[in-house]
């Protein structure tokens, strides 16, 4: 059996949870300063000889996520190759097993430390690659976001009647809104710093546990696996559900395979590469891999699918944006006044949170995702 998405991200939290660290890190240090001295005449000469000051606390902190990131993916991605290695076996007759497990071990012990560190380090250096060519992309956004609510705000506040604070808040709440610590991709769509890594680092530790578990039942001589049935499964991957795909790659369609109770056809809908490229074990996917054993496995059957819980756990999922939403505008907030509003929106939504899942028992309520940062999609 592979690991769960729950198993994937328990792997993953250390990692993600020091990438929300930071952009929280970021957006108190933005907040704080534009607070500072507001009611001076001098306040938006004084906001903008700071930004020297500015960018050098925000490449501390993006330096630290650096450093200290770098030995968390290795670790998170090790765990994650080793557990789907231990798990590859889970649920498999006996007799499929090594006679002398541990002699095999001995004999295999180098060869498999030199494919686990071999796999480990190159999608560790694909995903630091990757993620750390954002910084400077977020470091740029900070800086402007922190000049525009300056000029915006003394702007708005001499045209059209506002005081200096009001119009500060207006202009920082739509950036906050958007992400202090953003940056926009290729294809023009907005991540913030801590959606992306934790997007990333999802990504690739799933992969790390799913090339464990393969790589042990390759080596095992077993070239089959059956994705399983998820109860709230989404559009993207519901087409693979129960189906059979090859490791390999060389087997598909109908095909004769031997078993335990004579020969079988089995039904092979492609390789496991094909259906990752399709959607299938996507970040927030919640399908797992087993081995599939001609004759022995049973596959699900009946209707799979289930829009409805896919629906609920979709507006589960909107009622924690705005539970992070205004937790974000209680943070980044300028004065009292802006912190009380922020600060009731939470607790009605966090209210609204609780009936729903009153309604839909099977949910289970996931506090970190509530936090801010949480959430690996751009709008």
């Amino acid at each position: 059996m592979a690991l769960t998405g729950d198993q994937i991200d328990a792997i993953a939290r250390n990692t993600v949870d020091l990438y929300r660290a930071a952009e929280q890190a970021i957006l108190r240090e933005v907040t704080r300063r534009l607070a500072a001295g507001m009611d001076a005449p001098d306040w938006a000469a004084t906001r903008l000889g700071a930004l020297g000051t500015l960018r050098r606390t925000i490449e501390r902190i993006l330096a630290v996520v650096d450093a200290d990131g770098s030995e968390q993916i290795r670790e998170a991605l090790a765990r994650a190759y080793r557990s789907g290695r231990a798990a590859a076996t889970t649920g498999l007759p006996a007799a499929l097993l090594p006679r002398d497990p541990d002699a095999v071990r001995a004999a295999g012990l180098a060869a498999e430390r030199g494919i686990r560190a071999a796999v480990v380090e190159n999608l560790a250096a694909a995903l630091l690659d990757d993620v750390g060519q954002r910084h400077s992309n977020v470091l740029r956004h900070v800086l402007d976001v922190y000049r525009a609510v300056v000029q915006q705000a003394t702007a708005v506040s001499v045209a059209g009647g506002q005081t200096r604070r009001q119009a500060s808040q207006l202009a920082y709440q739509r950036f906050i809104d958007q992400g202090v610590a953003s940056f926009t991709d290729s294809r023009g769509r907005m991540w913030r710093l801590s959606s992306y890594a934790e997007m990333a680092v999802r990504t690739v530790t799933q992969r790390a546990a799913v090339q464990g578990q393969t790589d042990r039942l390759q080596s095992m001589g077993l070239d089959l696996v059956i994705v399983s049935n998820s109860p709230r499964e989404c559009p993207l991957c519901r087409p693979w559900e129960g189906k059979v795909l090859s490791i390999s790659g060389r087997q598909r369609g109908r095909v004769e395979l031997a078993s335990m109770v004579g020969t079988v056809s089995v039904d092979i809908a492609g390789s496991v590469d094909e259906a990752r490229a399709d959607g299938l074990m996507h970040p927030n996917c919640t399908h797992s891999l087993r081995a599939y054993l001609p004759g022995a496995t049973k596959r699900p059957t009946g209707r799979l699918a289930n829009p409805k819980g896919y629906e609920a756990k979709d507006r589960q999922r909107a009622i924690e944006r705005q539970i992070r939403r205004w937790k974000e505008r209680e943070a980044g907030a300028l004065d009292d006044a802006g912190k009380a509003t922020a600060s009731a929106k939470v607790r009605q939504w966090q209210a609204s949170m609780r009936d729903h899942l009153a309604k839909h028992p099977e949910l289970k309520r996931l506090p970190y995702r509530e936090q801010i940062g949480a959430g690996n999609l751009p709008r």
